[in-house]
């Protein structure tokens, strides 16, 4: 039991060093945390991935084991406290390095994320089928003509493929093939077996 209040002190002293590190000039945790947070942050998720990163970053550096859970009630009743001690004007006053830091970072995530002028939300559900059953043009859908305008058709352009069965390919396989053999009982043959295909596509 007697050690416990020394494990604490060491804790809180920990977390005054966590606190009080420069992380604005440190160049690699802010390489590591730009990374975290992506090119888009949650507005909302800022906050507490920033302490998560310096909470992993801090025991990296340190070797001293902080846990994020333990250091974020350690912040909430810090700024409890004085909330108690102080009046709400000298607490927006005493900001800590690590809040303003923070709520730098916030500012500037926010700035990027909205667009000055944000795109309007499409019809809800309900006026577009209003819409529809008036028989009204709903905005931003292209009107496609239900014919085929002779101006705009296109025109084919390569030559027609010709079939396995197409009598002029039967007569030039015949021909290659006559050219290949020099027999002419084999070409009398494929000549018989391609004429009785023909015949019997023709059925």
């Amino acid at each position: 039991m007697a050690d416990e209040p020394s494990i604490e002190f060491d804790q809180s002293d920990a977390y005054r060093q966590l606190d009080n590190y420069p992380w604005d000039q440190d160049s690699e945790f802010q390489g590591g945390l730009s990374a975290i947070l992506g090119p888009h942050p949650v507005p909302s998720q800022i906050h507490d991935l920033t302490l998560r990163a310096r909470c992993f970053y801090f025991s990296r550096k340190t070797s001293v084991p902080v846990s994020f859970n333990a250091y974020k009630s350690y912040l909430l009743a810090l700024e409890s406290q004085k909330d108690v001690f102080n009046s709400k004007e000298q607490c927006s006053l005493t900001t800590t390095s690590y809040q303003a830091s923070l709520n730098i970072q916030a500012e500037s995530s926010s700035r990027t994320l909205i667009p000055k002028k944000a795109a309007p939300y499409p019809p809800s559900f309900a006026e577009i089928i209003s819409l529809i059953a008036k028989n009204s043009p709903i905005p931003g859908i292209r009107d496609i003509p239900s014919t085929v305008i002779p101006e705009q058709a296109s025109v084919a352009v390569a030559p027609m493929r010709k079939k396995p069965w197409d009598p002029s390919l039967l007569q030039t396989k015949i021909d290659s093939d006559k050219n290949k053999s020099g027999g002419e009982d084999k070409i009398s043959q494929i000549s018989i077996e391609a004429v009785k295909q023909v015949e019997l596509l023709k059925e």
